[in-house]
């Protein structure tokens, strides 16, 4: 995830209409600044929602004066960001569901793994429910997959009622030789630029969980931080 003022990055310009940015003379920020004042806006926020699938969703909104991002928002952007890929895929997706439970988290069905899983995906399921009620608290719990396996669908119809489901949801990974699947989504993500901490909120892990399988991966590949690490996943996709 990237949130970033668009007074920062130049490229920003190409994604004004065809035909809305100045000439050769015009370029970068004052480009920006001049298709940004026809709608009397000095600024615009831009969140660019990557993942390891090459995805990129971007979305963004002017700003009539310039701010600068606190961490919290720029907490509550990145999570938001998270759910914007994983929702990327599973449009239209016919990825079997594993359980169904009511708003409040009660377990109706389960199948295979999700049973095992049922205390955890309930509790995301309270959260979901919790942020739909607006608890923007309840965000940092409602993570976009459970155990790097299932994400929640909410308004799930069936005859009259209303359900929320888990659906097998496989997060995205390189083809990293001498590392476990774990491993390969968890250093996959690292390496598109995301932190220790958003990884595991985007697979749904435990913080802890994603640092050790990050230490696994750079002591294989024989590196000493995970910035190195995800600079050497990108050299070896290179190749």
């Amino acid at each position: 995830m990237r949130a970033l003022p668009a007074s920062d990055i130049g490229a920003l310009a190409s994604m004004a209409p065809s035909g809305s940015v100045g000439g050769p003379e015009r370029s970068g920020q004052s480009s920006i600044a001049s298709f940004l004042a026809r709608f009397g806006a000095v600024d615009m926020l831009t969140l660019l929602c990557t993942d390891p699938s090459g995805v990129a969703v971007v979305v963004g909104t002017n700003l009539r004066r310039k701010r600068e991002l606190s961490q919290k928002t720029k907490d509550l952007l990145g999570r938001l960001a998270a759910h914007t890929t994983t929702a990327f895929h599973l449009r239209g997706g016919d990825e079997a569901i594993d359980a169904t439970f009511t708003r409040e988290g009660r377990l109706l069905e389960s199948s295979g793994d999700a049973k095992d899983a049922a205390a955890k995906l309930a509790r995301t399921v309270r959260a979901l429910t919790a942020v739909a009620g607006g608890d923007e608290a309840a965000l940092a719990r409602f993570t976009s997959r459970v155990d790097a396996q299932w994400s929640l669908l909410s308004k799930v119809r069936r005859g009259n009622e209303e359900f929320i489901v888990a659906r097998r949801s496989v997060p995205p990974s390189w083809p990293l030789e001498t590392l476990t699947q774990r491993e390969r989504e968890v250093v996959s993500h690292l390496a598109v630029g995301h932190s220790l901490k958003q990884v595991a909120y985007e697979l749904g892990l435990a913080f802890a969980t994603v640092r050790v399988l990050s230490a696994r991966a750079a002591k294989k590949f024989g590196v000493a931080s995970s910035r190195e690490l995800a600079e050497k996943a990108r050299t070896l996709l290179k190749r």
